[in-house]
Protein backbone atom coordinates (compact mmCIF):
# COMPACT_ATOMS: atom_id res chain seq x y z
CA UNK A 1 0.00 0.00 0.00
CA UNK A 2 1.51 3.36 -1.02
CA UNK A 3 1.44 6.73 0.69
CA UNK A 4 -1.38 7.94 -1.56
CA UNK A 5 -3.51 4.95 -0.58
CA UNK A 6 -2.92 5.65 3.13
CA UNK A 7 -3.87 9.34 2.70
CA UNK A 8 -6.97 8.37 0.73
CA UNK A 9 -8.06 5.89 3.41
CA UNK A 10 -7.47 8.48 6.16
CA UNK A 11 -9.54 11.04 4.25
CA UNK A 12 -12.40 8.60 3.73
CA UNK A 13 -12.45 7.64 7.41
CA UNK A 14 -12.55 11.26 8.55
CA UNK A 15 -15.36 12.19 6.18
CA UNK A 16 -17.58 9.15 6.62
CA UNK A 17 -20.65 10.28 8.66
CA UNK A 18 -21.40 6.74 9.83
CA UNK A 19 -19.40 5.11 12.65
CA UNK A 20 -17.73 1.95 11.37
CA UNK A 21 -15.74 -0.86 12.93
CA UNK A 22 -12.09 -1.45 12.31
CA UNK A 23 -10.36 -4.83 12.28
CA UNK A 24 -10.28 -4.78 16.08
CA UNK A 25 -14.03 -4.15 16.28
CA UNK A 26 -13.50 -0.60 17.61
CA UNK A 27 -15.92 2.19 16.72
CA UNK A 28 -14.50 4.95 14.54
CA UNK A 29 -16.27 8.32 14.62
CA UNK A 30 -16.44 10.90 11.89
CA UNK A 31 -13.63 13.39 12.41
CA UNK A 32 -12.44 11.42 15.42
CA UNK A 33 -9.76 8.88 16.29
CA UNK A 34 -9.59 5.59 14.40
CA UNK A 35 -8.33 3.83 17.52
CA UNK A 36 -10.29 4.66 20.69
CA UNK A 37 -8.30 2.35 22.96
CA UNK A 38 -6.43 5.44 24.23
CA UNK A 39 -9.15 8.10 24.03
CA UNK A 40 -11.70 6.07 25.96
CA UNK A 41 -13.90 9.04 26.86
CA UNK A 42 -14.28 10.31 23.28
CA UNK A 43 -17.88 9.09 23.16
CA UNK A 44 -18.88 11.85 25.63
CA UNK A 45 -16.46 14.47 24.33
CA UNK A 46 -17.54 17.72 22.64
CA UNK A 47 -16.14 16.95 19.14
CA UNK A 48 -18.18 13.78 18.79
CA UNK A 49 -21.36 15.75 19.52
CA UNK A 50 -20.26 18.50 17.14
CA UNK A 51 -19.77 16.08 14.26
CA UNK A 52 -23.17 14.50 14.92
CA UNK A 53 -24.91 17.88 15.12
CA UNK A 54 -25.99 17.55 18.77
CA UNK A 55 -24.44 20.89 19.76
CA UNK A 56 -23.83 24.11 17.80
CA UNK A 57 -20.16 24.41 18.76
CA UNK A 58 -20.23 27.71 20.65
CA UNK A 59 -19.52 27.68 24.35
CA UNK A 60 -21.26 29.80 26.93
CA UNK A 61 -18.34 31.66 28.47
CA UNK A 62 -18.62 33.31 31.88
CA UNK A 63 -15.97 35.68 33.20
CA UNK A 64 -15.74 37.07 36.73
CA UNK A 65 -13.31 39.83 35.79
CA UNK A 66 -15.60 42.66 36.84
CA UNK A 67 -16.20 41.09 40.26
CA UNK A 68 -12.54 41.14 41.23
CA UNK A 69 -10.95 44.23 42.74
CA UNK A 70 -7.83 44.75 44.76
CA UNK A 71 -8.64 44.97 48.50
CA UNK A 72 -8.46 48.52 49.81
CA UNK A 73 -7.51 47.54 53.36
CA UNK A 74 -3.72 47.52 53.77
CA UNK A 75 -3.64 44.53 56.14
CA UNK A 76 -5.84 42.40 53.87
CA UNK A 77 -3.87 43.44 50.79
CA UNK A 78 -0.62 42.41 52.49
CA UNK A 79 -2.03 38.94 53.27
CA UNK A 80 -3.19 38.53 49.67
CA UNK A 81 0.20 39.53 48.33
CA UNK A 82 2.01 37.20 50.74
CA UNK A 83 -0.17 34.30 49.59
CA UNK A 84 1.25 34.62 46.06
CA UNK A 85 -2.26 34.70 44.57
CA UNK A 86 -2.50 38.47 44.17
CA UNK A 87 -1.66 38.41 40.42
CA UNK A 88 -4.88 36.48 39.77
CA UNK A 89 -6.78 39.73 40.29
CA UNK A 90 -5.02 41.25 37.30
CA UNK A 91 -5.13 38.06 35.21
CA UNK A 92 -8.85 38.08 34.43
CA UNK A 93 -10.60 39.56 31.42
CA UNK A 94 -13.99 41.17 31.08
CA UNK A 95 -14.17 40.17 27.41
CA UNK A 96 -13.02 36.81 26.04
CA UNK A 97 -12.91 35.21 22.59
CA UNK A 98 -15.59 32.50 22.71
CA UNK A 99 -14.61 31.04 19.37
CA UNK A 100 -10.97 30.65 20.41
CA UNK A 101 -11.91 29.01 23.71
CA UNK A 102 -14.41 26.72 21.97
CA UNK A 103 -11.72 25.60 19.55
CA UNK A 104 -9.32 24.66 22.33
CA UNK A 105 -12.06 22.85 24.27
CA UNK A 106 -12.88 20.78 21.19
CA UNK A 107 -9.25 19.72 20.91
CA UNK A 108 -8.61 18.96 24.58
CA UNK A 109 -8.63 15.30 25.62
CA UNK A 110 -8.63 14.50 29.31
CA UNK A 111 -7.43 10.95 28.64
CA UNK A 112 -4.05 12.32 27.55
CA UNK A 113 -4.26 15.73 29.28
CA UNK A 114 -3.27 17.40 26.03
CA UNK A 115 -4.60 19.34 23.07
CA UNK A 116 -4.68 17.40 19.78
CA UNK A 117 -3.76 19.95 17.11
CA UNK A 118 -2.85 19.72 13.44
CA UNK A 119 0.79 20.30 14.41
CA UNK A 120 0.70 17.54 17.03
CA UNK A 121 -0.05 17.33 20.74
CA UNK A 122 0.40 20.22 23.13
CA UNK A 123 -0.19 20.42 26.86
CA UNK A 124 -0.04 23.04 29.62
CA UNK A 125 2.99 22.93 31.89
CA UNK A 126 3.60 24.48 35.29
CA UNK A 127 5.98 26.89 33.60
CA UNK A 128 3.07 28.06 31.42
CA UNK A 129 0.96 28.61 34.54
CA UNK A 130 3.70 30.63 36.14
CA UNK A 131 4.32 32.68 32.98
CA UNK A 132 0.64 33.45 32.29
CA UNK A 133 -0.84 33.79 35.77
CA UNK A 134 2.33 34.83 37.64
CA UNK A 135 1.50 32.62 40.60
CA UNK A 136 4.09 30.40 42.33
CA UNK A 137 4.36 26.80 41.11
CA UNK A 138 7.09 25.57 43.43
CA UNK A 139 6.68 23.48 46.55
CA UNK A 140 4.55 20.49 47.47
CA UNK A 141 1.56 19.38 45.41
CA UNK A 142 -1.81 20.36 46.83
CA UNK A 143 -4.83 18.11 46.45
CA UNK A 144 -8.20 19.67 47.16
CA UNK A 145 -9.98 17.34 49.61
CA UNK A 146 -13.59 16.43 49.00
CA UNK A 147 -15.65 17.61 51.97
CA UNK A 148 -19.15 16.77 53.05
CA UNK A 149 -21.58 19.48 54.11
CA UNK A 150 -20.92 19.00 57.82
CA UNK A 151 -17.16 19.25 57.34
CA UNK A 152 -17.63 22.32 55.15
CA UNK A 153 -19.80 23.96 57.81
CA UNK A 154 -17.13 23.40 60.45
CA UNK A 155 -14.45 24.90 58.22
CA UNK A 156 -16.59 27.95 57.48
CA UNK A 157 -17.09 28.49 61.21
CA UNK A 158 -13.42 28.03 62.03
CA UNK A 159 -11.80 29.87 59.13
CA UNK A 160 -14.35 32.52 58.17
CA UNK A 161 -15.86 33.23 61.58
CA UNK A 162 -19.51 32.68 60.65
CA UNK A 163 -22.02 31.06 62.95
CA UNK A 164 -22.81 27.40 62.46
CA UNK A 165 -26.41 28.25 61.60
CA UNK A 166 -25.31 30.71 58.88
CA UNK A 167 -22.86 28.16 57.47
CA UNK A 168 -25.54 25.47 57.44
CA UNK A 169 -28.05 27.78 55.76
CA UNK A 170 -25.54 28.56 53.00
CA UNK A 171 -24.57 24.95 52.25
CA UNK A 172 -28.25 23.97 52.34
CA UNK A 173 -28.99 26.73 49.83
CA UNK A 174 -26.23 25.56 47.48
CA UNK A 175 -27.13 21.90 48.11
CA UNK A 176 -23.61 20.86 48.92
CA UNK A 177 -20.27 21.91 50.43
CA UNK A 178 -20.32 25.14 48.43
CA UNK A 179 -20.82 28.85 49.06
CA UNK A 180 -22.03 31.54 46.72
CA UNK A 181 -19.56 34.12 45.46
CA UNK A 182 -22.02 36.87 46.39
CA UNK A 183 -22.19 35.45 49.94
CA UNK A 184 -18.39 35.65 50.18
CA UNK A 185 -18.36 39.25 48.95
CA UNK A 186 -20.89 40.28 51.59
CA UNK A 187 -18.98 38.36 54.25
CA UNK A 188 -15.75 40.09 53.25
CA UNK A 189 -17.28 43.56 53.46
CA UNK A 190 -18.92 42.84 56.83
CA UNK A 191 -15.65 41.51 58.30
CA UNK A 192 -13.75 44.57 57.10
CA UNK A 193 -16.34 46.87 58.69
CA UNK A 194 -16.09 44.94 61.97
CA UNK A 195 -12.28 44.92 61.75
CA UNK A 196 -12.13 41.11 61.57
CA UNK A 197 -9.40 41.37 58.99
CA UNK A 198 -8.04 37.81 59.08
CA UNK A 199 -11.52 36.45 58.38
CA UNK A 200 -11.92 39.09 55.69
CA UNK A 201 -8.68 38.05 53.99
CA UNK A 202 -9.71 34.38 53.98
CA UNK A 203 -13.12 35.22 52.51
CA UNK A 204 -11.39 37.32 49.84
CA UNK A 205 -8.98 34.49 48.95
CA UNK A 206 -11.77 31.92 48.66
CA UNK A 207 -13.71 34.32 46.45
CA UNK A 208 -10.57 34.99 44.38
CA UNK A 209 -9.83 31.34 43.59
CA UNK A 210 -13.54 30.68 43.06
CA UNK A 211 -13.54 33.31 40.32
CA UNK A 212 -10.31 32.09 38.71
CA UNK A 213 -8.42 28.81 39.10
CA UNK A 214 -11.24 26.95 40.88
CA UNK A 215 -14.11 28.31 38.78
CA UNK A 216 -16.60 25.67 37.65
CA UNK A 217 -19.88 25.26 35.76
CA UNK A 218 -21.95 26.46 38.69
CA UNK A 219 -20.87 30.00 37.66
CA UNK A 220 -21.97 31.54 40.96
CA UNK A 221 -20.44 29.33 43.67
CA UNK A 222 -17.17 27.84 44.86
CA UNK A 223 -16.48 24.57 46.64
CA UNK A 224 -15.26 24.88 50.22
Amino acid sequence: MGIRDVKKMSYELQNDPTPIEDVQQQVVYKGGPRDTSLLRSYESHVPRRLWSGEVDGTLKVVTHGRKLKRPENDYVREIIDDSGLGPLVEGTHSLVDKSLLSTFVERWHKDTSSFHLLVGEMTITLDDVNSLLHIPVHGRFFFLPSLGKNEANEMLVTLLGVSYSDATAETEYTRGPNVRLSWLRNLYENNVEQNHLTYAARAYLLHLVGCTIFADKSVSAVRV
